[in-house]
């Protein structure tokens, strides 16, 4: 198992899928959500290096934990290993790979991308299925992390969540059960 699994491995239960809780030792973490855009955005790799900043990580890794092709990569999805001081380039380099099975590009097939830092104390859960981001910190540290504003994407706490995950219902309203169980899930949210 490469370094970047293994983190992922150590902080996300990587066979759950929202809205159960993905985070390992969630009684030790708080939560805060915003759009799953934030993947992609301007402003996603600095939310992602201000965390490893904050936890004084020395590397940030990602996985791919569900993917839309059917096709296994040797039982080993698409990983990252970045230092905190890369640059954006890099991280959206890894975002634009495209598989050399014929894939498309990660950023497009990559459902759920799982984010930590090598101190495993944080971590970043993207769903672009759900249209969702969850991010999990111990509660003193999260504020810290989560007042960096990025533009366009506010923090939220779990009772909050409905409009962000709308898209993902249209045109039926969001599911009460999926929000009672997502709330449930992630009572000791940020706000």
């Amino acid at each position: 198992m490469t370094r970047p699994e293994q983190a992922v491995e150590n902080r996300f239960e990587s066979t759950a899928r929202l809205p159960q809780q993905v985070f390992k030792r969630a009684d030790e973490l708080a939560f805060a959500f915003t759009d799953s855009a934030l993947l992609t955005a301007l402003g996603g790799w600095e939310v992602l290096k201000a965390c490893a900043q904050h936890f004084k990580d020395d590397s940030i890794f990602a996985v791919v934990v569900h993917h839309l092709s059917t096709k296994e990569y040797a039982s080993v999805f698409p990983a990252m290993s970045l230092r905190p001081e890369a640059t954006r380039e890099l991280y959206i380099n890894w975002l634009d790979e495209r598989r050399s099975n014929g894939d498309g590009l990660l950023y497009i097939d990559a459902r759920t991308v799982a984010f930590t830092g090598s101190s495993e104390k944080w971590g970043l859960w993207i769903d672009q299925d759900q249209e969702l981001a969850v991010l999990g910190a111990p509660r003193t540290q999260l504020v810290s992390v989560a007042e960096r504003q990025v533009d366009g994407f506010e923090w939220v706490s779990a009772s909050d969540v409905a409009d962000l995950l709308a898209p993902s219902f249209y045109p039926e309203p969001v599911s009460a059960e999926f929000l009672d169980r997502l709330t449930g899930a992630y009572a000791d949210s940020l706000i």
